[in-house]
């Protein structure tokens, strides 16, 4: 999440130059905000071990090794776990494009 939220920042600032400041990138930034917002929304509704996993691996920058020891699972089923929560994030994303525009 921190790494998309990085390149759209990343975009933002390269296609606001030679733009004048101001509105354009100002509306970048609460889209940017908004789409924050449906990806934390989208999280909190996934399965609880799907989530905790997920948020370890993601906000702890947890390595899939590390995730596996502490909630003593295998490495295949973090993987399995996080894989599933991109997949439900994606849709969720996705969906909600579509009902806004």
């Amino acid at each position: 999440l921190r790494k998309l939220k990085h390149e759209k920042k990343k975009s933002i600032l390269e296609h606001a130059e030679g733009i004048p400041c101001g509105q354009s990138i100002a509306s970048e930034v609460m889209m940017l905000d908004e789409l924050h917002d449906r990806i934390h929304a989208a999280v909190s509704i996934l399965p609880s071990q799907c989530r905790i996993i997920f948020r370890m691996s993601r906000e702890e920058d947890l390595r899939y090794k590390d995730i596996a020891t502490k909630l003593n699972i295998s490495i295949k089923t973090v993987d399995t776990q996080i894989g599933r929560a991109l997949k439900h994030i994606r849709k969720m994303i996705a969906e909600d494009q579509l009902h806004a525009g």
